[in-house]
C-alpha cells in the first residue's frame, strides 16, 4: 500500500509513481500511465497459483542508510505476511559487503539513480546493472534500441514496452518518490542541488547578520 506508506513515514510528502517513470523525462514520460495497483486479494490469488508453500523470504535492510528505510521494510514485510507471505526482515549493516549470489539475498531496498533524466540512465541502469534482474536479455534489448534512436515517437513507445514488461515480470517494484529536505538557519544563504554533492563554495555560500 504505496498511498499508506507515504502518509504514514512520509506525512504525505512522498509521491507514488505512475510506475518506474518520472516526469522530468518530459515527452518520454507518460502521464496516464496508471500506478501500480494496490490489491490485496488479487496478490493471494497469484501466491496460491504460484505454488509457494510458505518458504521463508528474507528482506535485507540497512538500519540507517536510507530514511525511513528501515521502517519501510518492516511495514512491507507485515504487508506480505498479511497476504500470505512468510517474511522477515534481516538488518546488516554491512548489506552492500553481502555478495549478490548470496541464496539468502532474496529481497533488499535499493535508491534509484535519476542523476540523468533520462530512462535510459534509470530503469535500464536500475534493473540490469543494480538489481541484476536474471533473464533480462529482452529488457536490455530494448532499452539499447530506444539508446540508439533520437526519435522521441519511437523511444518513448520502445520505453512503455520496457514498463510493460517490468511490471509483467516484476523483477522488483518502486514504493515512492520522497524529496530531499535540508535545514538552513535564517542568516545563512545557501541553495541545495539536486544531485549529491553538498556544494559550500564561496557562489552559493554566504552569511548575514542573525536577525
Amino acid at each position: 500500500d504505496r498511498e499508506l506508506l507515504a502518509e504514514a513515514l512520509w506525512n504525505g510528502e512522498a509521491t507514488v509513481l505512475r510506475s518506474h517513470q518520472y516526469p522530468e523525462w518530459g515527452p518520454l514520460n507518460n502521464p496516464d500511465r496508471p500506478p501500480f495497483p494496490h490489491d490485496p486479494d488479487r496478490a493471494r490469488q497469484l501466491i496460491a497459483e504460484s505454488g509457494y508453500a510458505g518458504e521463508e523470504v528474507a528482506f535485507f535492510t540497512h538500519p540507517a542508510y536510507y530514511t525511513n528505510g528501515l521502517a519501510a521494510t518492516e511495514a512491507v514485510v507485515e504487508m506480505w505476511r498479511d497476504v500470505g507471505v512468510n517474511a522477515r526482515v534481516v538488518v546488516h549493516e554491512n548489506w552492500s559487503r553481502v555478495p549478490t549470489d548470496d541464496p539468502d539475498l532474496e529481497v533488499r531496498n535499493l535508491s534509484d539513480w535519476f542523476v540523468i533524466a533520462d530512462p535510459h540512465a534509470t530503469i535500464l541502469w536500475s534493473w540490469t546493472l543494480t538489481a541484476l534482474w536474471d533473464d533480462s536479455a529482452a529488457f536490455e534489448a530494448l532499452g539499447e534500441q530506444a539508446a540508439t534512436t533520437l526519435d522521441t515517437a519511437e523511444r518513448h513507445a520502445l520505453y512503455q514496452q520496457m514498463l510493460d514488461m517490468f511490471e509483467a515480470e516484476a523483477p522488483g517494484t518502486v514504493l515512492y518518490r520522497v524529496n530531499e529536505f535540508y535545514g538552513v538557519r535564517r542568516d545563512i544563504g545557501w541553495r541545495p542541488y539536486s544531485v549529491y554533492m553538498m556544494d559550500f563554495r564561496p557562489g552559493n555560500l554566504s552569511f548575514t547578520d542573525p536577525l
